[in-house]
């Protein structure tokens, strides 16, 4: 393995402008490119089974020291014993099974302890088939050595930038000017070629023809980026104290791509079944691979596989602004309006056409002697090599294209009160239309509507359409926001600022659950339902030994048999008229139904508040101190912060115990106290729609996994912070500015107003514990939460040259080469974001909730490691700083933990450049600059959950490492 990886990255380009018409028409135009080409490290982050567990071989994760507990026999169950599937039964009620090479009576290990016999009839013949095409790892013994870390990284191999930009300025009269800016940015780009296998296949657009015969695996993807704007402006000046400004502008952003193993056929190489009535889908036909998840046991293997179709998504923005400025006396008043229409034409970008398949390691996990899953036993890739799916998806698309229309006035007013006090007092109206489709195709969840679909009694909640006439179920409303501002100067020296506003966010039109395209778009989904205690399909389709096993033994399946289900799968979602669509009010599968509530316009808002102090040293240097102070409200969350809003159990139900809820027969509904909802599909599993276990049938609407309303609004933030800037001006040749901000955040999730888009932020959506508990339980710091910044800027004239301090006395021609030097500097400096730790969930299938949290113990900052320095021997986070709080119960840990904080950025980079004025109109600029001037190495986030046996590991580098640009500008 290297221990530098080589890079070469090339910038170059071109400016040029000049008059077209003298002292009426001019046009500046700059070319700028850039290459950028890497060799990734592809295994360093990565974790893929050994060659003796790809053959069934998993006694190197067995601990028999380590006992975990009991089962229902009095058997004891050992760290990482691996149980099969097949010899699940119930012993007093609670499920119980047997280890792979351990002693049925007694439970203790024998000589093929942990050992899956390759004769094993539920061996899987597609995992046989895929075991060929896993890349292989670097050499090693051992699966837990120390610099495997289990994850995967978006490395690029390369990427080609090209940007143009032409702008053209013309004056009609001294009175009116205009001018057109046109942009154009590409970045096509080869991607996630950190993950195994790197990216070994050769890249071109078309993807059925340029992988037609190659046998990767892995998850490397090309795309496409580009952006194009032109921006039209008019200035008038109407009368010397009257302005107006006018913008007319088109915005349009496309991103596009496919899996670099695309049009390969993946389904029937690999004798995969279910995606559609033939068994493959033409969208699954030009997909990637399948796409692989392994999660538990004692090993976090690495994802594998690529299941994008080839798609682009586009947004596109039509926009006109006008403002009037009128200068009145003691007043400058400004006034203006915008319109925007936007559309998002969506083909399929990123795309799971080709199907998902997530294995976890409770499929081969031991149970106690209470039912529950001991979630260090087992093996998520055991549990691939024996069929046991623990959940999948795909997805399926028509073309389609959401609009949305935004309206916004203005109006505020400067007032010279006193020549010591200035007031400004403003107000701003906005207004966020409705979404709707091009071709009226949206859909929604109405939790009152009966569900008329066959068996399910006409049980409230369904899906229903736009009304003939109708294009959208949102009730937007004008949203109002008042401004008020001072300035006092008590001094010529000293002066106060301060000021309240009420303002208005934005809403995207995709938010939390995408769009309501029920009837354009599908996502068929096979949930895991029991826990894991069983699989929610065999992979191995109808026929195949596998599944004839499985079968013949009676084993349960979560009521879906053997391949993808085709009663989950949904081919007649195509709209046949404006208004009327052929489909049917359930979803087959139980899958998550998306609703679009009439609040879902409603505009995040927050009050900011501020007052300042700024004082002047010196005609030069000048000193700002600032407490500012932001409320947010009407946040958009994650749906599941609507707890059972969300179909999710109260917790209450989790008296009941596993063994009941998990249950699906009728001696567990008497035991439970309820009736099954849908008894005309009790007794025909394999044909229904939906997987009724008791803790499903508890669900406020037991025919649907989850109801992902498109802007839950229930979101809060509060932010405090002190903020102060040192500047000093221009002066001996140094320029400097420093500033240091002591902040605080807190939320209850709501990361951002579109709803939460990056790494953390999709974390503190989804990572609720306590579905009824989600205001106190869940109020938290911010993962944004950063409670000290710095940043320093600096520019300095070298004082070598003629009238300088060194070199005063030199000719012309050496100080070209001497003199004219500057050097600049950005620096920053931040404490590290708060960590949020979790643990395996034992009761997502009972409450269905995204998370549960170990107990804190210790004080202060106890459970990160002081000692910390190199990731391949120590770990960031100790396990002996939390606690597991017990089966079936909540742990006090804080959504994020401010005494867990991932690691600060420390950062420098150093520009050195140098302008020489060859003649009048000939000027040349020779810059260097350098990134990371002194390779800081800033790590990602440790893994942080606290089940896993790499927690507190670290995977990769956050930041960049030390580079050098060198470049030459020629301005004549």
């Amino acid at each position: 393995m290297p221990n530098v990886i080589p890079l070469v990255q090339s910038n170059y380009g071109v400016n040029f402008g000049g008059p077209i018409k003298r002292g009426k028409t001019f046009f500046f135009t700059s070319l700028d490119m850039l290459t950028f080409r890497s060799t990734v490290n592809t295994g360093y982050f990565n974790t893929l089974p050994l060659l003796s567990q790809r053959n069934g071989d998993f006694t190197q994760i067995l601990d028999k020291t380590k006992v975990l507990g009991n089962d229902a026999l009095g058997r004891p169950i050992y760290l990482g014993e691996i149980f099969n599937p097949a010899t699940l039964r119930q012993v007093g009620g609670v499920n119980v099974l047997d280890g792979y090479g351990f002693d049925p009576a007694t439970g203790l290990p024998t000589a093929s302890a942990n050992m899956i016999p390759a004769n094993d009839p539920l061996r899987s013949q597609v995992a046989a088939g895929i075991i060929p095409f896993i890349p292989a790892d670097f050499a090693r013994n051992t699966i837990f050595t120390p610099n495997e870390f289990g994850g995967s990284s978006d490395d690029n191999n390369k990427i080609d930038v090209k940007t143009w930009l032409l702008r053209i300025d013309h004056s009609f009269s001294d009175k009116f000017k205009m001018s057109n800016t046109f942009f154009f940015n590409e970045r096509p780009r080869t991607a996630h070629c950190g993950s195994p296998g790197g990216c070994t296949v050769g890249v071109t657009a078309d993807p059925h023809t340029q992988s037609a015969q190659n046998t990767y695996f892995g998850q490397g993807f090309w795309q496409r980026v580009a952006n194009r704007f032109d921006h039209l402006q008019f200035d008038y000046v109407i009368k010397p104290n009257l302005y107006n400004h006018t913008t007319v502008s088109y915005d349009r952003w496309f991103m596009g791509g496919h899996s670099l193993s695309g049009g390969h056929g993946w389904y029937k190489i690999l004798g995969l079944t279910g995606l559609g009535p033939t068994g493959e889908t033409p969208q699954a036909a030009i997909s990637g691979p399948p796409g692989l998840s392994f999660a538990g046991g004692r090993v976090g293997y690495t994802a594998l596989g690529q299941a994008w179709r080839d798609g682009f998504e586009t947004n596109n923005r039509y926009q006109l602004l006008d403002d009037i400025t009128w200068i009145l006396g003691k007043h400058s008043v400004k006034a203006g309006f915008e319109a925007r229409h936007q559309t998002y034409p969506q083909h399929g970008w990123a795309l799971g056409a080709g199907g998902t398949y997530a294995f976890s390691g409770n499929e081969t996990a031991g149970i106690d002697s209470k039912g529950n899953i001991l979630s260090t036993s087992g093996d998520a890739f055991a549990s691939f090599l024996l069929g046991q799916v623990d959940s999948t998806n795909y997805n399926n698309l028509i073309p389609y294209t959401p609009m949305q229309n935004y309206y916004a006035f203005f109006a505020q007013d400067e007032i010279k009160v006193t020549p010591k006090l200035t007031l400004t007092i403003g107000v701003r109206f906005d207004y966020e239309g409705g979404l709707h489709e091009l071709h009226d195709g949206f859909s929604t969840f109405d939790p009152n509507t009966p569900n008329p679909g066959p068996g399910f009694n006409n049980i409230l909640g369904a899906l229903v359409f736009l009304k003939p006439g109708q294009r959208t179920f949102e009730d937007p409303g004008w949203n109002v926001g008042p401004r008020f501002g001072f300035a006092y100067s008590v001094n010529p020296n000293n002066v106060v600022r301060g000021g309240y506003s009420m303002y208005y966010g934005g809403i995207p039109g995709t938010l939390q659950g995408g769009y309501p395209v029920r009837g354009l778009t599908s996502n068929p989904t096979v949930p895991q339902l029991t826990n894991g205690v069983n699989p929610a399909i065999y992979w191995d389709g109808p026929g195949t030994s596998t599944c004839n096993y499985a079968l013949s033994i009676g084993l349960s399946v979560s009521g879906n048999g053997c391949g993808f289900p085709q009663n989950v799968s949904d081919f007649s979602a195509i709209p046949n008229k404006k208004g009327d669509l052929l489909n049917t009010p359930y979803v087959p599968g139980g899958a998550a139904i998306i609703g679009d509530a009439a609040n879902t316009t409603t505009m995040p808002r927050w009050q900011g508040w501020n007052i300042a102090i700024d004082h002047m040293f010196s005609s030069n240097m000048a000193l700002d101190i600032a407490y500012v102070g932001n409320h947010g409200t009407r946040l958009p969350n994650a749906p599941a912060y609507l707890g059972p809003g969300n179909n999710m159990n109260d917790p209450k139900v989790l008296a009941l115990g596993t063994s009941v809820l998990t249950s699906r027969s009728d001696a567990s509904y008497a035991a439970a106290g309820i009736a099954n909802p849908f008894p005309n599909l009790w007794h025909t599993p394999a044909g229904a729609p939906y997987n009724d276990t008791v803790a499903q049938a508890l669900r406020p609407w037991p025919q649907y996994q989850a109801v992902n309303w498109r802007n839950a609004v229930t979101g809060y933030s509060m932010y405090h912070s002190l903020q102060a800037t040192f500047d000093r001006r221009l002066s001996n040749g140094l320029q400097l500015r420093v500033a240091y901000t002591w902040s605080k955040l807190i939320n209850n999730g709501a990361e951002s107003a579109n709803g939460g888009n990056n790494e953390s932020a999709m974390s503190a959506q989804s990572n609720i514990q306590n579905p009824i508990d989600r205001d106190r339980g869940e109020r938290s710091l911010s993962y944004d939460d950063v409670p000290h910044y710095i940043s320093v800027g600096w520019v300095w004239e070298l004082p070598f040259g003629k009238g300088k301090k060194f070199g005063s006395g030199v000719s012309g021609a050496a100080d070209k080469f001497i003199g004219g030097w500057k050097l600049s500097a950005q620096q920053s400096y931040n404490a590290g974001r708060p960590l949020s730790i979790t643990m395996n969930n034992d009761m997502s299938g009972l409450l269905f909730n995204g998370a549960k949290r170990p107990n804190k113990i210790g004080a202060g900052d106890a459970g990160v490691n002081a000692d910390f320095k190199n990731p391949a021997t120590d770990r960031y986070l100790l396990s002996s700083g939390w606690a597991d709080p017990g089966s079936l119960k909540f742990g006090n840990s804080a959504r994020t933990d401010p005494r867990s904080r991932g690691f600060a950025f420390y950062n420098e980079d150093l520009n050195l450049y140098k302008d020489t004025k060859i003649n009048e109109r000939v000027g040349v600029r020779f810059e260097a600059q350098g990134g990371n001037i002194f390779n800081r190495v800033v790590f990602c986030p440790p893994n942080k959950n606290w089940s896993s046996g790499g927690f507190g590991s670290v995977s990769s580098q956050c930041n960049n490492p030390r580079r050098f640009q060198f470049g030459l500008t020629i301005q004549f």
